[in-house]
């Protein structure tokens, strides 16, 4: 995911030479990982920064967010984080076994959650994504690129964060989440 995200980073900062990136890691080893990835990647393109035990904030000062799926795009939607969320598989395999066996649309958290109370799409999801960078790109540029879209994504978040409100225990897991977003480890 990292190799694709920064592929989609470098070419939307060709055609935005302003744009300024910052990847979020939870802890140190997770920024060797993204420092090693950056670096057998490296095409001449600048880099995103990378912050450690930060992700809370960069959440709540980013205009969009490329996120991998998972439990991330549930702490994006915790901080109303306008994202596209992209979980990158291989295309052969996803093509032969994985598209007949994975029958779940949607696949992230927070799309589940509002297609399960009877509401549509929340966020941008490229999940499985068996394409490259340029698909990232374009989600990316429909999310930035419209202010009423990114509206409507915080909006739809707090549909989803208020169906969770109404239980106990997924209100107490969504207060700890934002809790441990705004924690540096």
């Amino acid at each position: 995911n990292a190799p694709t995200m920064i592929e989609a980073y470098q070419r939307l900062q060709m055609a935005y030479p302003s744009l300024q990136g910052v990847i979020a890691v939870g802890d140190d080893d997770a920024a060797q990982r993204v420092h090693q990835s950056v670096s057998s990647r490296r095409q001449g393109g600048d880099v995103p920064e990378v912050r450690v035990g930060e992700t809370g904030a960069v959440l709540e000062t980013c205009d969009v967010a490329l996120v991998v799926s998972g439990t991330a795009t549930l702490q994006a939607a915790a901080h109303r984080c306008p994202m596209v969320a992209l979980f990158k598989v291989h295309w052969i395999p996803w093509h032969l076994v994985g598209r007949w066996v994975v029958r779940t649309r949607p696949l992230t958290l927070p799309n589940l959650i509002s297609h399960a109370c009877g509401r549509g799409l929340v966020i941008e999801e490229l999940d499985p994504h068996p394409g490259g960078a340029r698909a990232v790109c374009e989600a990316a540029v429909r999310v930035h690129g419209d202010n009423a879209r990114r509206a409507l994504q915080r909006a739809a978040l707090d549909e989803v964060e208020a169906q969770l409100r109404g239980y106990p225990s997924a209100r107490a897991a969504w207060a700890l989440l934002v809790s441990l977003s705004a924690m540096s480890f």
